[in-house]
């Protein structure tokens, strides 16, 4: 599997969500994923929590997000 983390950014001591985009089996994805951080060695190991699309759809993603920030706009006055 090839792989390359584009953006990643704390949720909280434990947590981080990364960006990435790669190829497995012979066909790419983005993946969105939370990684927490493991006790016994303090690396960060994938967890269950993640959104992987293909990348064909990721145009309408974000058309998505644009009327998410647009929505946040208008509740924050």
């Amino acid at each position: 599997m090839e792989e390359k983390i584009l953006h990643s950014f704390q949720i909280n001591e434990q947590e981080e969500i990364r960006i990435v985009c790669g190829v497995y089996e012979g066909k790419p994805f983005i993946d969105q994923r939370v990684y927490f951080k493991a006790e016994e060695q303090g690396d960060y190991r994938p967890s269950k929590k993640a959104l992987r699309i293909n990348p064909k759809y990721y145009f309408e993603l974000k058309k998505g997000i644009a009327r998410v920030e647009n929505e946040l706009s208008r509740l924050q006055g």
